[in-house]
């Protein structure tokens, strides 16, 4: 069947461009001189803010960028691909682990900064000696997606626009608590700096700010109207 990612752990240093043009057209490779997403260089699943999604072609060539060489002026794209285990720290099923299964709230924060902040989050599981995916892993996997659908699967409100300037119109007054903003990333990452504002009595008044949006950019705060 198609092969959709290749993962050279710790990279790779042999040419494998005659075998992935043959067997693996257009995949997507982690590590190595086909390298095409990156390692952030920590496996805790949470990225560095910024975290750019541009990079230097030299840094790329590489194989083994990691989030420290990404820069809003990068001549090529090579995006984060956040990866840690769900127990802390079991790459490989190991008995009496259990206890090790990261929290609801703590996969929650790794969601906040990895694909909150323009990434991708790689969760990984680790069969056991049955060749299945342990109950408790599958069960916190399985809350994991729902909290995710929970928070962010009926937004209050979405607008889309051009320049300096995009308003945000609700049809009256709202609870906020969240608010995600995504870039057009065709030509790269241009925004270098945004401010979030809220209408209330009149007068506006910040919410947040930050520094890089690209793909994605979660920021959330204490509830307002």
């Amino acid at each position: 069947g198609k092969i959709t990612e290749l993962w050279f752990d710790g990279s790779i240093g042999i040419p494998i461009e005659d075998i992935i043009k043959t067997h693996a057209p257009g995949v997507i490779c982690f590590q190595g001189p086909c390298a095409n997403i990156r390692w952030p260089g920590t496996e805790t699943g949470c990225l560095p803010y910024p975290a750019w999604n541009g990079i230097m072609k030299r840094d790329a060539a590489t194989g083994k960028a990691t989030a420290i060489h990404g820069t809003p002026d990068g001549d090529c794209w090579q995006p984060l691909e956040a990866d840690t285990p769900i127990r802390d720290h079991f790459w490989f099923y190991e008995d009496g682990a259990e206890k090790y299964l990261k929290s609801l709230d703590h996969l929650m924060n790794i969601y906040y900064q990895s694909v909150g902040y323009g990434s991708f989050l790689l969760l990984n599981s680790n069969p056991d000696k049955t060749g299945l995916i342990p109950e408790p892993d599958a069960t916190r996997t399985a809350e994991f997606g729902a909290e995710i659908r929970r928070r962010f699967a009926s937004p209050a409100a979405e607008t889309s626009g051009e320049g300096d300037d995009v308003v945000l119109e609700l049809d009256g007054p709202t609870n906020i608590d969240h608010i995600i903003t995504m870039e057009d990333i065709a030509g790269g990452e241009i925004v270098r700096e945004y401010v979030i504002e809220g209408l209330a009595d009149g007068e506006w008044f910040r919410l947040c700010e930050g520094i890089s949006i690209g793909h994605k950019k979660i920021d959330y705060f204490e509830q307002v109207e």
